[in-house]
Parts: C-alpha cells; structure tokens; sequence
C-alpha cells in the first residue's frame, strides 16, 4: 500500500469531493491522466475549454463566486506572469487557489525544477513564452476580468486578465518578504527585457516599464528597496 502524504490543513470543502490519487493527494479538476494515472503537469483541453466558458474553477471545477454580478477568480502566478497581465492556466476560488499553493511541492521549494521526463506522448507546451525557472515566489492575483487570446505563434491560448483586485505573495507556503518578491522580478525582467529591445522600434521596452511600475503597486514597500543597488535591471526599468 502507497503511504499518504501529509496535507495542508484547512483544504476547501469544495475541492473534497475531488478523486485523489494513490497518496491521498486531491486530483484537480484540470488534471489530464496517463495510463489511468493522474498527471499533475498536465491540463485537459475540455477543462480548459469549460473553465474559461463557463467562468469554472481550475481546481475544483465548481462556478466562481461572483461579485456585482460578474465573476471573480484568482490567478495562481508568478510575478512575470503579473507583469504580462497573462497565465496560461484560468483562475480559480480564492480558497483552492491558496490551498493549492501551500501543496504544489514546486511551489513550496524554489529550489525545486519542474519534472520534465515521462511526460505523455502528444504534450503540447503551454502557449506563450514560459521562463523555464522556479519563480520561488507566488502570487494570488484576484481579478474580476479576464479573456483568452490566441498568442501570435497561433498555438494555444492564454488568458489576459485586468481590474486586479488584490495580489497575495506566498514563499515556501508563508506570506513572501518584500525582497523575495523583488528578487524573483530582478531575476526574471533580462529575458523580458532582452524581449523587448528586439522589438525597439516598436516601443516594446517603454511598454515593458509601464508594466513593470503597474505590477510594483501590487509589491508593499518596494520602493524603499529598490533604491538600494540590489535590483538594478527593476531601477532601470522605473
């Protein structure tokens, strides 16, 4: 018999009447299989078709919550994800999203690197430009307006989301200090930077500033910090 794994206190009663797996751990509603074997890493089309139509939840599949009469989702994301306004994964309950980001052993760990071996035959990477790094730091980024869109390699889809309402970060399943959430921006802009300058004459590295100051509101007190010299590529991006 397969020992459970311990799990964080605490999961959402929504996400109880999911299937687990053989140690216990709740299968999300996104989840493709293999073999009859649920496999994490991957997403059904069918629930990602559903979860953007019918505003779902990507973890427990149940609707959103709404509020004035439109729904309300939580992004589980990375900063440079925040400073896209992009995910390549719909939003879900406040509650299973920060459940799931207190579990997600990748998350938990920014030493930890995404598994890429025995991954099924026919996996399609997720659409856009993925920065294959362990961000070390989460946000739960709430938004009550998002749209999928075809990125311009015409593969996939993604989620443009706006009128973000709160941004919680999370480190090693606690509340992220300010200079780990600086940190992971600092390290994550020189490729979107090095994006950007070669598309100059598009104005692509002035747009890239704008986003970067607009996800920085979403960061208490980095303003105090970045004047210091320990994130240079942030100070000269604002």
């Amino acid at each position: 018999m397969t020992a459970k794994i311990p799990l964080p206190p605490g999961m959402p009663n929504r996400m109880k009447s999911l299937p687990t797996d053989d140690v216990g751990r709740p299968v999300p509603f996104f989840a493709g299989y293999v073999d009859g074997v649920p496999d994490f890493r991957t997403m059904t089309s069918a629930a990602l078709v559903d979860c953007v139509r019918k505003s779902l939840c990507w973890v427990c599949g149940q609707p959103l919550l709404k509020r004035y009469g439109k729904p309300v989702g939580t992004f589980v994301a990375g900063p440079m994800c925040l400073v896209n306004g992009t995910s390549a994964e719909p939003p879900s309950h406040a509650d299973c999203a920060e459940w799931c980001a207190r579990a997600c052993p990748f998350l938990l760990n920014p030493n930890k690197v995404r598994r890429e071996a025995n991954l099924p035959d026919g996996y399609i990477e997720p659409a856009g430009i993925m920065l294959a790094r362990n961000p070390g730091v989460t946000g739960l980024i709430e938004s009550c307006r998002w749209q999928a869109f075809q990125p311009g390699e015409g593969r996939g889809v993604l989620l443009h989301f706006d009128r973000i309402q709160s941004v919680t970060w999370l480190a090693r399943g606690d509340i992220a200090t300010t200079d780990e959430v600086l940190t992971s921006i600092e390290t994550g802009l020189p490729d979107l930077l090095a994006l950007a300058r070669e598309q100059e004459a598009d104005g692509a590295v002035h747009a890239l500033r704008s986003l970067v100051k607009y996800a920085l509101l979403w960061v208490d007190g980095w303003r105090g910090a970045v004047q210091s010299d320990a994130y240079p590529v942030i100070a000269e991006l604002v």
